[in-house]
């Protein structure tokens, strides 16, 4: 995915960044991104949330629909994840 042309973290006053939290049992990652950051030039671009395997694997998206998300976090008991969009 990190290969992906347009691949790219969320964008912040100080750089760009994908707000990458664990989950509680430290065997996810969830990560904002997006593919899309090509058309940053001239349009909105959308982001997704994904989660992947600790050990590896390909991320995959969770988030609904492309958007803005932000202040992801777990559950305690990790199996709910809520964020603001």
């Amino acid at each position: 995915m990190a290969r992906t042309s347009g691949y790219s973290g969320s964008e912040t006053d100080s750089g760009v960044t994908l707000a990458p939290l664990w989950s509680p049992d430290g065997r996810e990652v969830v990560f904002t991104a997006t593919t899309e950051h090509w058309n940053a030039a001239y349009a909105h671009v959308g982001y997704h949330l994904y989660r992947v395997a600790a050990d590896g694997g390909e991320p995959r998206i969770v988030s609904p629909a492309a958007g803005e998300y932000v202040e992801a976090s777990f559950s305690p008991n990790g199996k709910s994840l809520f964020f603001q969009v």
